[in-house]
């Protein structure tokens, strides 16, 4: 059933007494609702319609397993205990979903375009505008105690309320199911730590769930089912003499739990929520130092087996004579601009990795043997670079690579290729799933040889 009496006049009415009574207390904050509120009927053209009683019913629900939270912005602090959808405050709490339902149905809308096939730009506007406005808290006051009978209050709760209510219907977007989310696995086996990562989204009820394996490439997973807070689904399939790679798993708050099953063998996992890494931009950088001296390996150390590593300098290069093992820094490093010169042969294949996790692909296989996410100055199945070079096998090249958080720009001979995309997770290869933590800059040489390298550089941000 549909509020009489309710049109867009009206709605937009009441929105300007709460903005106006937020403007006093918190200006930045009324700027900030202002801009979402007008950004949303423009995507929308402000035609969405009312919530009926059952969907107020939803929001109620969402409201109550959300528990108790804050609306934190620019020290205006109100606190929302778990009785606001008792006593008296229900009939207000009605009118105002009434109020602002087309806000939380554009939200709605809107998030549903962030999914991981869609651009990193909407993934990322996606991000900010989650925005940090409300905070989960163990303990909250009775509305009560901070006096809000009168109406001129009631406007001003209205308006804080909306700036908590569009980000709890994102939250409640995003995590309506356990297992929605980014996560990390750090896998330990008999052969060492093997990295993982899920990135799982949920649009009308259905998941959309994306693996990146120890190796290889991220790809979406279609084999699963779930049952509450478990999920099960087929890693890899069984081929030929392999049985099938099966994953078990529990959800828990920010942690997944539960079992890598191969055949008769059993590994356990336990997986985090990953990081958002929303780093500021530096105000300066710090003068390049080199990570290559062109004498040595000094400062840089081989992956495993020392006696399978062929890394050599070769007239001030640092060249990779054959296959064999990888080789990192010593150092590890967070944000930075690295600058490098490689000289990659035909039918070669390498990769420098950044903070250990996130390769930046090096090769010159069979032209048009791997898709655009896979080839040369690629993040390796994350990211294709936005223009196509002209394959140059045998020659110096360079790349000049920012990394901020999960942002990475990347200019490969003076032209830029990634611009400020996110990263969405790591990579095959990667020396562990802790992304939150700094990591060396390492060299693949476990594909092929004969890849040389030269003035490696590194900038950090100044303190």
């Amino acid at each position: 059933m549909r509020r009489p009496g309710r049109d867009v006049n009206d709605i937009a009415g009441s929105q300007r007494v709460a903005f106006a009574a937020i403007n006093r207390r918190a200006p930045d904050l009324a700027g900030l609702l202002r801009f979402r509120i007008h950004y949303l009927a423009a995507s929308h053209d402000g035609r969405l319609a009312a919530l009926d009683d059952e969907d107020i019913g939803l929001v109620l629900v969402q409201l109550r397993r959300a528990g108790r939270f804050a609306i934190r912005q620019h020290g205006v602090v109100i606190r929302v205990a778990g009785n606001i959808l008792a006593r008296e405050w229900f009939p207000f709490l009605r009118e105002f979903i009434c109020h602002v339902s087309q806000i939380l149905h554009a939200v709605n809308i809107y998030l549903g375009r962030c999914r991981p096939s869609q651009s990193a730009e909407d993934q990322q506007a996606c991000n900010v505008f989650h925005g940090n406005s409300v905070s989960i808290l163990s303990a909250a006051q009775d509305l009560q105690t901070f006096e809000l009978y009168t109406a001129s209050m009631r406007h001003f709760l209205t308006g804080l309320v909306l700036a908590g209510a569009m980000t709890v219907s994102a939250l409640a977007a995003d995590s309506g199911n356990p297992f929605v989310g980014r996560w990390d696995f750090d896998v330990h086996t008999r052969s060492g730590v093997g990295a993982n990562w899920l990135g799982i989204t949920e649009k009308g009820g259905q998941l959309d769930i994306w693996f990146q394996p120890t190796g290889g490439h991220v790809y979406q997973v279609k084999d699963f089912h779930t049952d509450g807070s478990h999920l099960t689904f087929t890693a890899s399939p069984a081929s030929g003499r392999h049985p099938a790679m099966i994953w078990e798993l529990d959800a828990s708050g920010d942690k997944l739990t539960g079992t890598q099953k191969v055949g008769d063998h059993t590994t356990p996992l336990t997986g985090a929520r990953a990081p958002e890494l929303n780093h500021p931009e530096p105000k300066a950088w710090t003068s390049p130092q080199p990570l290559f001296n062109g004498k040595d390996l000094d400062g840089w150390e081989p992956i495993g087996d020392a006696a399978k590593s062929h890394w050599v300098v070769k007239d001030g290069d640092l060249v990779n004579e054959a296959r064999g093992a990888n080789l990192k820094t010593a150092r590890k490093f967070e944000d930075f601009k690295l600058h490098f010169e490689v000289n990659c042969p035909d039918n070669a294949n390498s990769g420098f990795y950044l903070r250990g996790r996130y390769e930046l692909q090096l090769e010159y296989e069979a032209a048009g043997s791997e898709p655009m996410n896979r080839q040369m100055g690629s993040i390796y199945g994350r990211l294709a670079p936005s223009t196509e070079l002209p394959r140059t096998p045998g020659k110096w090249e360079t790349f000049d690579v920012t990394l901020v958080g999960r942002k990475v720009t990347v200019v490969r001979n003076g032209t830029t290729t990634i611009d400020g995309k996110e990263i969405e997770g790591i990579t095959g290869g990667a020396l562990n799933a802790d992304e939150g933590e700094p990591g060396p800059f390492y060299i693949q040489g476990d594909h092929t040889g004969g890849l040389k390298f030269r003035n490696i550089t590194v900038a950090v941000p100044e303190e």
